[in-house]
C-alpha cells in the first residue's frame, strides 16, 4: 500500500521541470490560479492513493499529488468513482473506512452513517454515491458539523 511517493519527483522531473513543487509554482503563476493539483495517471494495476500535504509531511511534497492507476490491484479497470474519491482528499475530505485506526468503531459509524458515501467505498455507479454531511464538511461545502459526526474527526 506504501509505495516510495519519489517517484513522482522523478516523473515530474522527466517533463523538464526541476521538480512538482517548481512547477506547481510556475502553473500558479502563468495561469492565475490559487491552487493546483498534479494528478497521475499510471497505466498499471496497483491502489489509488494521495499525496496531501500537512504538518510532518517533508517539505518535497508541497505540491500535492494523486496517483490514480488504470487497473485495481485485482487487474479490474477503475473506475470513476476512485478518481472522485482521492480529488476530494485533495480538498480536505478524509477516508471513512478509517484504514489506520487500531480499532473498527469510527468505521462501524460510518458504516452505519454514511453507507453511500464516496469517502466510505467507491462504486461503479457513480450515481450510487454521494456526499454525506461528514465529508461535505471537510471539503468546505459547509461550516457546521453536527456535534455527534465530531467523533469522526481524528481529534475525537
Amino acid at each position: 500500500m506504501f509505495a516510495d511517493p519519489i517517484w513522482t519527483e522523478r516523473l515530474v522531473r522527466s517533463t523538464g521541470a526541476a521538480d512538482a513543487n517548481h512547477l506547481v509554482a510556475d502553473l500558479k503563476r502563468h495561469h492565475k490560479a490559487d491552487g493546483v493539483l498534479l494528478v497521475i495517471h499510471a497505466n498499471k494495476a496497483a491502489a489509488s492513493y494521495n499525496l496531501t500535504f500537512y504538518a510532518g509531511v517533508h517539505p518535497v511534497y508541497a505540491a500535492e499529488r494523486i496517483v490514480c492507476f488504470s487497473r485495481y490491484p485485482d487487474q479490474t479497470p477503475i473506475c470513476a468513482a476512485s478518481y472522485a474519491h482521492e480529488i476530494l482528499h485533495a480538498f480536505g475530505a478524509g477516508e471513512l473506512y478509517f484504514p489506520f485506526d487500531r480499532t473498527d468503531e469510527r468505521a462501524k459509524r460510518a458504516r452505519q452513517l454514511f453507507p453511500n458515501d464516496i469517502m466510505f467505498r467507491v462504486d461503479r455507479n457513480l450515481d450510487a454515491l454521494n456526499i454525506g454531511p461528514w465529508t461535505a464538511y471537510r471539503i468546505g461545502w459547509t461550516d457546521h458539523l453536527d456535534a455527534d459526526l465530531r467523533a469522526l474527526e481524528d481529534n475525537g
